[in-house]
């Protein structure tokens, strides 16, 4: 029985990271651009040590969020990534705290390995 909760709780962490939000638009950076920052919150969760693409975006990495969610106004968010897990992560905890997550972009970076994931759109 113990096995078999350690299992699904497994099961659990490895759904929430690995597999993607449905529902969710994929912006390439020229729609971004094209977004006016009155009407949509950009939210950049990756790290502080990497160049922030918008420079209106609010920065607050994973790492940080819980403690600072009550910065985010109460708009539709466009997350932006430096890669898949992040990015539904990200996802995942901004819909549990009921905000509206209108999309998301994916920094393209050289040195991060991006894994086939499934696409759901």
């Amino acid at each position: 029985m113990v096995y078999a909760i350690a299992f699904l709780l497994l099961l659990y962490s490895l759904y929430k990271r690995y597999v993607p939000v449905c529902h969710v638009k994929s912006f390439s950076f020229a729609e971004l651009k094209t977004l006016d920052p009155k009407e949509a919150v950009f939210l950049d969760v990756r790290d502080y040590t990497e160049t922030p693409i918008i420079p209106d975006a609010i920065r607050l990495p994973l790492a940080y969020f819980k403690r600072n969610r009550h910065i985010l106004p109460n708009k539709p968010i466009v997350v932006i990534a430096s890669n898949a897990l992040e990015k539904n992560v990200a996802i995942r905890l901004l819909k549990r705290y009921r905000f509206h997550v209108e999309g998301y972009y994916i920094e393209k970076s050289e040195q991060v390995h991006e894994w086939k994931l499934l696409k759901c759109h």
